[in-house]
């Protein structure tokens, strides 16, 4: 909305749910701030901040609550900051803080204050409940002096905030950027095989775009293949994606679906309530399919009844396994890329191969990347080849 002038009005500005200044006003406010302090000098602190898990709110006790929640939210942000900061809704449970005239030091004093306020707050009336949040930090001029450089940069960090289980502030870190980061990509490096990461990284590229990707690295034993994905991993885990590996072994290859159950066991450490969330949605006949080869979750947390909870035993059915498996990466995938980084995978068993091999072949348009690593001539009847 404009006046007459053609200049926004103050409610064009604003975010009409928490009375925050909204996403229009952030980039016009990071702009002018990186302008002003490059005139003068003087350092000031992006803070982005994400509301753990809470989707799980919005989904368990519906969208006013969430708003609510929201709202309240706001006002302890408006609360702990100083007048001159600006605080913003960028949008959904994210938010953005722009700290003028402070440094590192300083902008993290105030991410622990916010962080300290939460603890003692109850949010909702009718049922109180906790939040923990997670921040991303970084600096002018140290970290980026382009507004995208320097969101980017506090993207990053808040992604390393909640990868490592949320409820943390990250400052980023000068080896985690490079000043090709705004780019396509960064370039670590990897001596001699240059030209094999350019393509893992197209290849990538191309996963973002919604198109779900298989790359398989061979080779024999001592020509690099694994050092080439672990710096590949690096790469994507920078730009955003969510790594999963399930690594075979010669004494696991009779264990079915053994590298699935590591790659989802890794990432229900890092976000259980997520994967906890995704099963709750699928079918009853599914879900009971899918436990049987998870045994590591938590079936109390799950709608499930007695008759239904069979955890670890063998599939009755294979193919509502394997579609509970696709819906839950599926799931996963909503909120960030995946790598599924299967390694060894020479070893693995043909129940895990096959239902890797439907995995590739029947998820479509998403953001996720098969990683298949085998070195060649190290099983007598490599399943891969037979």
């Amino acid at each position: 909305m404009m006046d007459t002038t053609g200049k926004f009005t103050s409610a064009a500005l604003l975010d009409d749910l928490t009375g925050l200044y909204n996403r229009r006003y952030f980039y016009l406010r990071l702009d002018e701030e990186i302008k002003r302090s490059s005139r003068y000098g003087r350092p000031f602190c992006l803070l982005l901040m994400d509301l753990d898990n809470f989707k799980l709110i919005n989904d368990s006790f519906g969208h006013l609550k969430g708003d609510k929640v929201l709202a309240e939210f706001a006002r302890l942000l408006k609360e702990s900051v100083r007048e001159t900061d600006i605080a913003c809704r960028y949008g959904g449970d994210e938010f953005a803080l722009i700290l003028p005239e402070t440094d590192r030091k300083s902008s993290l004093k105030v991410a622990k204050k916010i962080m300290e306020a939460l603890k003692k707050t109850y949010f909702g009336d009718d049922m109180p409940l906790r939040l923990s949040i997670s921040i991303g930090i970084s600096s002018y001029p140290e970290d980026g002096s382009t507004p995208e450089e320097l969101f980017n940069a506090s993207d990053h960090a808040l992604y390393f905030a909640k990868r490592e289980g949320g409820n943390r502030i990250k400052l980023v870190e000068k080896r985690e950027m490079t000043s090709q980061e705004t780019g396509l990509y960064l370039s670590p490096k990897f001596t001699g095989r240059d030209a094999e990461l350019e393509s893992l990284k197209k290849f990538f590229v191309k996963t973002l775009q919604r198109k779900t990707t298989t790359v398989v690295i061979s080779g024999e034993a001592g020509v690099g293949k694994t050092r080439l994905a672990r710096e590949f991993l690096k790469v994507a885990s920078l730009l955003g994606a969510e790594i999963l590996k399930g690594k075979c072994y010669d004494f696991t290859k009779d264990i079915p679906y053994q590298p699935i159950k590591e790659a989802l066991a890794t990432f229900s450490e890092i976000d259980p309530l997520e994967i906890y969330s995704i099963i709750d949605e699928m079918p009853v006949l599914i879900r009971s399919e899918v436990l049987k080869i998870l045994p590591f979750l938590d079936i109390t947390r799950l709608k499930l009844s007695s008759e239904h909870i069979k955890t670890g035993r063998e599939p009755d059915d294979k193919w509502r396994l394997f579609g509970g498996i696709k819906g839950l990466f599926e799931g996963l995938e909503r909120k960030r890329p995946l790598v599924l980084f299967f390694d060894d995978i020479h070893w693995a068993d043909e129940a895990s191969l096959e239902l890797v091999s439907f995995l590739a072949r029947s998820i479509e348009n998403k953001r996720i990347l098969f990683l298949l690593a085998f070195r060649e001539g190290e099983r007598e009847k490599n399943p891969i080849r037979s």
